[in-house]
């Protein structure tokens, strides 16, 4: 194709966007021949400079985002009053097809064998019986697979809440746990119906990872106890847990060690070995069978009914506990939202067919806590892990969840006097397992290397949650990132959000690689902090356009950041992993020339979880384009 043919194509572009109906503003700027002759002679190839011809003006096309920090305004907030059936109608109908149906029984069967052993282990943990969190996979997964925004998303208790439970149940009893639950559910729906879910994730990465790191500890701490055969502690707390084990030291089972650290050891190695095998309930198989054979004499599971419970409405609670009950119904709604979303996110990469809908899937989770609490169970999110496990695993439809579900409550129905054989030592082993998993400690390092600040944030989130409050330390760990955030701000316009602005550059690409590549550059400024999420969703949004990469559509992306003035962990976190996704299918990303561009370029590579993101500082064009 000659330059000539490639300046009319560049021309019809603007039409051509148009007609897409693209997200953003259109910019449309003319160049005329002898700026466009000008650019290519700088940097063209001898090869193509021979076959330069006077070219007639020419438009160059970009995407530009205002600096508002808002939720996207062309994103639509859709309200769902109906509570989505409408939409979800045609996944229904493909439900009652017969096609894919050997694939989605698989699926869900495989997620099933996971999802008992941890939901008995996460019951345990939550201070109830363990029989109530194979209530709320039950529950939660029939009620998720037909409401939820993820079509193979899993619903179920997670270990995270398992603690936020603990400490309801602690202070405001089974009654407390039960509008705990419900209001939160309640919220989810509201929040979803109304189209608003979405701002949960105004929620910075350090205080995320602090929840989890919190949790992970107490979890750890709460298992103790069980892992060594000792009684509970008189009183709960992480210090309580701490002095009782000291004064009873010389009480230590030896047997429940065993069978707690042989859990462990399969639950950590056989992934490395066998990814096919699911390592929880092998684990859990062999330790009770080791346990039952060997006639160790450790505890046992008790208490698992062959059906569900019947439905219950506890009593108005205490005017005094209103307060607590509000707080935490808040917490769990916060961080149930959240780790649903995630899941979605985390999925929509696997199927890449259809995306998750932010909006239905606090939807399907608020009915899904509904449900679970009028049950007596415990709340309830979409599983990372099991969701994934699902898609990953062929499901097709949300048969899937369905299916998921029915298994376990026939594990309930069919297995229970096998479940019964089942040692306390291993679901703490279980739980221990899952908690080592909760927090990786090279993002840890990361933080603190990108930014002190906030990895001292992080760290005092961390303590409070384990040692104080769970409430206490979210609000101040939150607060004290605004606080940093606007700290960072000073000597820029404190209100100036985040911006973008991407631009073709067709004629570059010709130039230098002799082929129709897309290239395009992408122009950031403004304030790159947590409050910039959902213009990183533009940013995504738009390089992913049909005007750009779309559809695993390879080329060059050049990333300008010289006009960025900050940045703190969760915006680097943000726009790494989007530009990482862009590498990881194909697209040559590298950065701008310039040492502060340079600079945050590095941050960017630093944040990047993948690796992929080295590519772009050790980027370098072909020699025709060197000046």
């Amino acid at each position: 194709m000659s330059l000539s043919r490639l300046a009319h194509r560049v021309a019809d572009l603007p039409l051509k966007a148009s007609r897409l109906g693209l997200n953003g503003s259109i910019r449309i700027s003319s160049i005329h021949t002898r700026a466009l002759r000008h650019n290519i002679l700088k940097a063209a190839s001898p090869a193509v400079l021979s076959a330069v011809k006077p070219l007639r003006p020419v438009a160059a096309i970009g995407l530009i985002r205002n600096n508002s920090n808002a939720a996207s305004k062309d994103s639509g907030i859709k309200q769902k009053y109906d509570l989505g059936v409408v939409s979800l109608l045609p996944e229904w109908k493909e439900m009652l097809d017969p096609k894919g149906l050997k694939d989605d029984i698989v699926a869900g069967s495989t997620v099933a064998a996971v999802a008992v052993p941890l939901s008995l282990a996460i019951g345990l943990a939550s201070g109830m019986n363990a029989v109530d969190g194979l209530n709320t996979a039950i529950v939660s997964g029939v009620i998720c697979a037909f409401f939820g925004g993820s079509k193979l998303g899993i619903s179920g208790p997670t270990a995270a809440m398992a603690a936020v439970v603990y400490n309801v149940i602690a202070h405001a009893g089974l009654a407390g746990l039960f509008y705990v639950t419900f209001i939160a559910g309640a919220l989810q729906t509201l929040t979803g119906i109304l189209g608003i879910g979405h701002l949960i994730r105004f929620m910075p990465t350090p205080i995320i990872s602090a929840f989890a790191a919190g949790i992970a500890g107490l979890i750890a701490f709460g298992q103790i106890t069980r892992a060594t055969g000792l009684p509970a502690p008189p009183t709960p707390g992480v210090l309580s847990v701490l002095e009782h084990l000291t004064t009873n030291l010389s009480s230590v089972i030896p047997e429940c060690l065993l069978i707690t650290a042989i859990t462990m050891g399969i639950n950590q190695f056989l992934p490395k070995l066998s990814k096919k095998i699911p390592a929880t309930l092998t684990a859990v198989a062999v330790s009770a069978a080791l346990a039952f054979f060997g006639k160790l004499g450790v505890p046992l599971v008790t208490n698992i009914p062959t059906s569900l419970p019947p439905l219950h409405f506890p009593g108005l609670p205490d005017v005094s506990q209103m307060g607590f009950i509000m707080n935490s119904a808040g917490l769990v709604f916060a961080f149930a939202s959240l780790e649903s979303l995630l899941s979605g996110v985390a999925v929509d990469k696997i199927i890449k067919s259809k995306q998750h809908d932010p909006s239905q899937e606090l939807i399907g989770q608020g009915l899904g806590n509904m449900a679970t609490a009028l049950v007596g169970a415990v709340p309830a999110a979409g599983v990372i892990v099991r969701s994934t496990l699902n898609a990953s695993s062929g499901a097709k439809t949300r048969r899937s969840g369905l299916v998921q579900s029915a298994v376990v409550y026939g594990s309930i129905a069919g297995l229970n006097d096998l479940l019964h054989m089942i040692p306390i030592p291993t679901l703490a082993g279980v739980l221990l397992s899952v908690a080592s998993k909760m927090v990786n400690p090279k993002d840890i390092v990361t933080m603190f290397k990108l930014s002190p600040v906030e990895g001292m944030i992080w760290l005092g989130t961390m303590l409070t949650i384990v040692l104080q409050d769970m409430m206490i330390g979210i609000q101040y760990g939150f607060a004290a990132e605004l606080f940093y955030a606007f700290y960072q701000r000073r000597g820029t316009p404190l209100f100036r959000g985040f911006s973008h602005r991407v631009t073709l550059d067709p004629l570059w690409v010709y130039a230098h690689y002799g082929s129709d590549v897309k290239s395009a550059v992408l122009e950031v400024s403004g304030n790159l902090d947590f409050m910039a999420v959902f213009r990183l969703d533009d940013l995504k949004q738009d390089l992913l356009s049909p005007l750009y990469f779309a559809n695993g559509q390879k080329g060059v992306l050049e990333v300008d950041l010289r006009k960025l003035n900050t940045a703190d962990f969760s915006g680097l976190d943000g726009l790494a992993g989007i530009l990482s996704d862009l590498i990881g299918q194909g697209v040559d990303v590298h950065f701008t020339k310039n040492p502060k561009s340079e600079k945050f370029g590095a941050k960017l590579v630093a944040a990047d979880k993948t690796g992929r993101l080295k590519k772009a500082l050790d980027f370098v064009p072909p020699e025709a384009v060197k000046k």
